[in-house]
């Protein structure tokens, strides 16, 4: 009985250690990226956003918004649960959470900014000011189509091809620098003719399936450095080095994100996911430090003055 309490206690530890850690951690980022930001010549403009009162402002605004939100979704979402747990409202429970996830997601935001940006544009090239929101708009419908089929596959399927998806997707990475399409300055798609896609994207896919795969058979050993760190380090490192090749700085720290995020939830030991963020962040400082384009946009963060017609505009 001692030894069950002893060790529920340590595992109760271990987990305050964890929660504590992942905020830390955010703190420390925050503060060194701001430290070097700071350390920078800024120009008078940068200076006039750049500075804590303003940082303040808008952190504490975003908060307003976000508490904002919080509470909206609250009020809808508590009402509508309750109603949709009674017996004869159950059938329109699918129906409805469908709908709220589509409303959550990104691509209704997102088809609402293209129109914005591309409608002026549009007319000027094809006198349709809607063409470039059409064409995504279909898109965005065939993606919505393709979600709820993969939605009505039993997960026992991808547990059982997870590694078949990982090791498909590392192949495609590896196919792109050698018959890739360069866009940019970067060799990122792969184009068959009929359909053009990112590999990174079914990396991220992969590595969500794998990680999953592997923590769900090994649950009792995530605190070990075989089970609990190795093999998704190893992963990881693999689909890093081939984006870094490409280059892809986004698509890096997405995955990498990922593979922390599922780490934690899985049950790695707080030590080792300290000791890997260092790692990461030694590793983006190198990619920053080697690859150009990624320095050369936060250069134009910070000076967009000396580009103002390219790099500098979005600024």
């Amino acid at each position: 009985m001692s030894s069950q309490f002893a060790a529920d206690s340590g595992s109760r530890r271990a987990e305050r250690m964890r929660l504590l850690a992942q905020p830390v951690a955010v703190v420390v980022l925050v503060v060194v990226v701001l430290g070097w930001a700071f350390s920078q010549d800024l120009s008078e403009v940068t200076r006039r956003s750049l500075n804590i009162p303003n940082i303040v402002a808008l952190s504490w605004q975003h908060f307003l918004i976000s508490l904002a939100v919080a509470c909206i979704v609250v009020l809808v979402a508590v009402p509508l649960g309750v109603l949709l747990s009674r017996p004869w409202a159950r059938r329109a429970a699918p129906i409805v959470i469908g709908l709220a996830n589509i409303g959550q997601a990104a691509p209704s935001v997102g088809l609402l900014v293209l129109f914005s940006a591309s409608y002026a544009r549009a007319y000027y090239e094809t006198k349709n000011a809607a063409s470039v929101f059409v064409n995504q708009l279909i898109f965005a419908v065939m993606g919505i189509g393709v979600m709820w089929l993969i939605s009505r596959v039993p997960y026992e399927w991808y547990q059982k091809l997870s590694l078949l998806i990982l090791a498909a997707s590392i192949g495609l990475l590896v196919l792109v620098p050698f018959i890739g399409t360069e866009s940019g300055g970067a060799t990122r798609w792969l184009d068959f003719g009929f359909v053009s896609f990112q590999p990174s994207e079914i990396a991220k896919f992969g590595v969500i399936c794998s990680f999953a795969a592997i923590m769900a058979a090994h649950t009792r050993d995530m605190k070990t450095i075989r089970y609990g760190v190795a093999p998704y380090v190893v992963i990881l490192g693999i689909i890093a080095v081939l984006l870094y090749l490409e280059p892809h700085m986004s698509a890096t720290l997405i995955i990498l994100a990922l593979g922390f995020i599922l780490m934690t939830l899985g049950g790695t030991d707080w030590k080792y996911l300290v000791g890997l963020v260092i790692l990461g962040c030694l590793l983006v400082a190198v990619y920053l430090l080697t690859k150009g384009y990624t320095g050369g946009r936060i250069s134009a963060w910070l000076h967009p003055e000396n580009d103002p017609l390219d790099k500098g505009l979005q600024v």
